[in-house]
């Protein structure tokens, strides 16, 4: 087994036909697709175990609810694949998906390879789409693992790409004893640069072969509450400790935090201040008026 998809599921039912179906038509097929279902109380498990029933390359893993950072910890645990990739399950990849993340670790001797993505939303006049590149910036760039995440707040393409835990595929060893923070927003800000970090080289094919779906009821756009603004905080200085730690330059990713913390505090200044989190971004935001 080559590779291993990864797909947290939950109460995502209206989203998983469209999902499984581009799983399915991948070019590359020597790859089993792990799902987690999370505790799904729409009918989401069950539809998962109609995929399963269909194709032996699908395995279904039931669990009580403990967050996408929990299901993706049980996923890497169970994959037996030499590659691991995370998808969403209610976004979309291209057929060529899992070949061009291969193809490009395997060319460039690589241990881990990643893609960029477009973003695309369903409207009443159709699917909306929207691409960060041209054809004109499509290339493949090699680069080291430290570049790479500095890369997430100083890159004048797409620097998000850097962050998302999908749209990336990750050599199994690379991985060995990591595991996603569970309980808190944000996971993927907080994780994704230790997993590049665990690499030696990374490969990334500049042009998009991921859609990400833009929909309500995302963590990151529709709630805002004491939760969300301390699961900012903490992953803020996660990144800032780990990029320290690191020695790698923080002067971009402390910016890009700045605004963030900035933006929530106007977002939720009615209500905000009886949250504790909107008082702790209050203090970080002092603490960096000091560093002026």
């Amino acid at each position: 087994m080559k590779i291993s998809i990864i797909a947290p599921v939950y109460n995502n039912k209206d989203y998983l036909q469209e999902w499984f179906d581009t799983v399915m038509a991948q070019t590359f097929t020597d790859f089993e697709l792990v799902i987690i279902d999370d505790g799904s109380t729409d009918g989401a498990r069950e539809l998962c175990e109609e995929f399963a029933k269909q194709d032996s390359r699908v395995r279904l893993i039931v669990q009580r609810n403990g967050g996408a950072a929990a299901a993706r910890n049980t996923g890497i645990l169970n994959a037996k694949g030499e590659y691991l990739t995370f998808v969403d399950s209610d976004d979309c990849l291209d057929a060529d998906y899992l070949q061009v993340l291969y193809d490009a670790m395997v060319e460039n001797e690589a241990d881990m390879s990643m893609v960029n993505y477009r973003l695309f939303e369903p409207t009443e006049r159709g699917v909306k789409f929207v691409n960060y590149i041209t054809a004109d910036d499509v290339e493949t760039m090699v680069l080291d693992p430290r570049k790479a995440v500095s890369l997430e707040s100083g890159w004048h393409l797409n620097g998000s790409v850097f962050m998302m835990i999908w749209g990336k595929l990750f050599k199994k060893e690379c991985l060995e004893g990591f595991t996603f923070p569970e309980g808190m927003m944000y996971e993927d800000e907080a994780a994704t640069h230790r997993m590049i970090l665990r690499s030696h080289k990374v490969a990334f094919v500049n042009d998009p072969h991921y859609s990400y779906r833009l929909r309500s009821g995302s963590v990151s756009r529709d709630i805002i509450d004491d939760k969300n603004l301390q699961d900012l905080v903490r992953a803020y200085k996660m990144k800032i400790a780990d990029f320290t730690t690191a020695g790698i330059p923080t002067k971009n990713v402390r910016g890009r935090y700045l605004a963030a913390i900035k933006e929530k505090l106007e977002q939720t200044r009615d209500q905000g201040p009886q949250f504790p989190g909107y008082r702790e971004c209050q203090e970080v935001l002092r603490l960096a008026d000091l560093n002026q």
